[in-house]
């Protein structure tokens, strides 16, 4: 309702760098790019084919879904459901994130990844998921999150850490733990070296 009463896309000063690498990825030229902003959030708007409100309304989607994500982690650390569902209402209504989802910036797909790391995660501790298959989404998850803020490099190593202390006597799983630290730190040497060639600076 606040979305289709609002109907105004926000355009912050942070937002012309997002769209300009947009545009150079429409354009499938990063060529001499300066590499002021990683491709994370800019793929979303590339997908939209330049048209911020189908960015927006992809933002409200990913709101949408990031609130079915945190009933579902409220669930996983096994909180009752009326519990899980008023936690959930009350991000619902908390003006600031629906107001994010309306704007050109990475906040929203930001949260919504991030959220969804913390789901993978609780269910590998809490159900005791096992098998390849979880490790690879969460290492890809985190591997998007890092091209969307490469700041979040730290959130795979914390989460390798976490599993591997959890799972200490089972050390054979090893291998599939890895997969959550290699993949994002390949997605980062992997745009740092964009910005080397382009640049000059790793």
């Amino acid at each position: 309702i606040v979305s289709f009463l609002y109907q105004y896309i926000t355009i912050y000063p942070d937002s012309s760098g997002y769209l300009y690498l947009a545009d150079r990825m429409l354009g499938l030229d990063l060529s001499n790019y300066q590499g002021e902003r990683s491709p994370g959030y800019p793929l979303l708007l590339a997908l939209s084919f330049d048209c911020k409100t189908v960015a927006v309304f992809l933002q409200s989607i990913s709101g949408i879904a990031s609130l079915i994500v945190i009933y579902k982690i409220c669930l996983v650390i096994r909180l009752p459901r009326k519990w899980a569902f008023g936690l959930t209402v009350c991000n619902a209504i908390y003006l600031p994130l629906i107001f994010y989802e309306l704007a050109i910036l990475s906040e929203s797909l930001t949260l919504f990844f991030i959220l969804l790391i913390f789901y993978i995660l609780f269910g590998l501790l809490y159900e005791k998921r096992r098998g390849y298959v979880s490790y690879i989404i969460l290492a890809l998850c985190c591997g998007y999150l890092v091209l969307i803020k490469p700041f979040y490099i730290f959130v795979p190593i914390i989460l390798f850490i976490i599993l591997v202390f959890c799972d200490r006597k089972k050390r054979y799983i090893i291998i599939e733990q890895l997969f959550v630290l290699l993949i994002p730190i390949l997605v980062f040497l992997g745009w740092s070296y964009v910005n080397k060639a382009n640049t000059g600076y790793f």
